[in-house]
């Protein structure tokens, strides 16, 4: 998704032929079993679905209030292009919801990217970028959020989406990668 492999002629010729030779490989979704198949011709994999500890989400954190007081929807990840942060920014002018923000966690290469769409949509009251999180930041506000979004590109199983589901927060995803597997 990040095209690392495609960064170089030797990484992938290497890869491939390192998975060929592998005597089993692990998968974290069906859709990712496919892309290998496709790229390196193995059949010797499995699919072995990520998880998560549900212990994290078995106390209740305090609210993440917002300076706004409003509720929000939140959204996570690295900010780069294939979690599609813009797209959702985007959406969120489109919507006009005048009673919640959006809140968006994490960091990356296109934050700036991020923060001038914001400036240039004129988001800057709704729309609030909170950089990382730990985990007891994850945790509460995946617990308090309306709802969680992932906006992914690409997405090879989509872990956060698991979280959010054991936080009771209703997800909204693209049904893109391993996500429509267990959403």
């Amino acid at each position: 998704a990040a095209g690392l492999y495609q960064s170089d002629a030797y990484v992938p010729r290497n890869f491939r032929r390192l998975i060929q030779q592998a005597s089993w490989v692990t998968a974290c979704s069906s859709n990712t079993r496919e892309e290998l198949l496709e790229y390196s011709g193995t059949t010797r994999c499995a699919v072995i679905h990520n998880g998560i500890d549900m212990s994290e989400f078995e106390l209740h954190h305090d609210n993440p209030r917002l300076v706004t007081g409003r509720p929000y929807v939140f959204a996570m990840g690295r900010h780069v292009y294939q979690k599609g942060f813009d797209v959702l920014i985007r959406a969120w002018h489109q919507l006009q919801l005048q009673d919640f923000d959006l809140v968006i966690g994490g960091s990356g290469t296109d934050t700036e990217l991020h923060q001038e769409l914001i400036r240039e949509l004129k988001l800057e009251g709704s729309v609030h970028l909170i950089g990382r999180l730990d985990r007891i930041g994850v945790v509460s506000h995946l617990q308090h959020a309306a709802c969680f979004v992932l906006p992914s590109r690409h997405e090879p199983f989509g872990i956060v989406v698991l979280e959010a589901m054991a936080a009771r927060t209703p997800v909204i995803a693209t049904a893109v990668g391993g996500v429509p597997e267990f959403v």
